[in-house]
């Protein structure tokens, strides 16, 4: 199975430009309400962390901060594993 055909069922698809709304709020909570129902946010997600996708457009209702972010918690919480797991 393709392992992106989950974007086959993003609720974006078709919308243009609208992931990209740049600096304006009003367009990013268009997009944002765009991502809120979308049914496959989670494996948007997990694919914009694992490729780095953190400059442009909303993924998963996140802008690229908010997935820098994102991406910088969980870096923080496997390191913090890992740490436990060599102290235990």
């Amino acid at each position: 199975m393709n392992r992106h055909a989950w974007r086959d069922h993003a609720a974006c698809i078709g919308s243009g430009d609208a992931m990209f709304p740049d600096q304006d709020k009003t367009r990013t909570e268009w997009a944002r309400q765009i991502c809120a129902g979308c049914p496959v946010s989670r494996e948007c997600l997990r694919d914009a962390i694992n490729t780095g996708d953190n400059q442009w457009g909303i993924r998963a209702g996140l802008t690229p901060e908010e997935r820098r972010s994102v991406k910088k918690e969980i870096n923080r919480r496997l390191r913090q594993a890992d740490l436990a797991r060599q102290a235990a």
